[in-house]
């Protein structure tokens, strides 16, 4: 869960406590079990990336980051539009950005798959795949679509080739 714990003195806490959106904004029952759930998992860091997806992709390695990025690029590679030369598809180092709210000038140096389709301007494309019916998020730059390894899960391969042929079909 996303929350906010405010610590300070005794006489802030207090006054915070006392603004009328205090009742507004606490944290019901269920936000704390899931709060403790999640800090729980903190007290083991040797095992954190296994059971927190978060730090799993903050703390991959480039040699990760590249070998998922060539098995998608190389499952991609066996779509008809990829073979009939619709999409060109390349591996390539690219800047993770790490989050929009609490990082949002940080990066991470990463490596993402190169969708540049000959057939659809880039933009185009990224739509297309956000509203597939797995939307599948990219970024896009240089006249092309990136999937950045760091974002990608076990098992998102196949979701994500079949929203690349669903994006590519003649609309």
């Amino acid at each position: 869960p996303q929350a906010g714990l405010l610590l300070g003195s005794r006489e802030c806490v207090a006054m915070a406590r006392a603004h009328p959106l205090y009742r507004a904004l606490r944290a019901d029952k269920l936000r704390l079990v899931a709060l403790e759930a999640t800090l729980r998992l903190f007290l083991h860091p040797e095992a954190l990336a296994a059971s927190h997806p978060t730090v799993a992709m903050l703390s991959a390695t480039r040699a990760e980051l590249l070998a998922r990025a060539t098995a998608l690029a190389q499952r991609l590679a066996g779509l008809a539009a990829v073979k009939a030369g619709r999409v060109v598809i390349s591996v390539e180092d690219a800047g993770d950005a790490v989050g929009a709210g609490s990082l949002p000038t940080v990066e991470l140096p990463g490596v993402a798959v190169r969708l540049a389709s000959t057939q659809l301007e880039a933009g185009e494309l990224a739509r297309r795949l956000r509203a597939g019916a797995v939307p599948v998020f990219t970024t896009v730059a240089d006249g092309a679509v990136h999937l950045h390894a760091r974002t990608l899960l076990p098992g998102d391969d196949a979701d994500i080739a079949r929203a690349l042929e669903s994006a590519l079909v003649p609309s």
